[in-house]
């Protein structure tokens, strides 16, 4: 059986959504799942800098 995980960038997912199409809300599972096809999803994971006023977080 093949399966899928799917990392997503949340940074650069969500300027793009903001930028070029104004609404940032998205379901991020429907998302996945939709990416994954027919293959099975093994998970998803919401990847994003630990940054608080670009200073990266120790």
């Amino acid at each position: 059986m093949k399966r899928v995980m799917v990392f997503i960038d949340g940074s650069n997912l969500y300027h793009a959504l903001k930028d070029f199409v104004g609404c940032t809300d998205l379901d991020l599972g429907k998302l996945a799942q939709t990416l994954a096809g027919d293959i099975s999803l093994g998970g998803t994971s919401r990847l994003s800098p630990n940054v608080i006023h670009g200073l990266p977080l120790a």
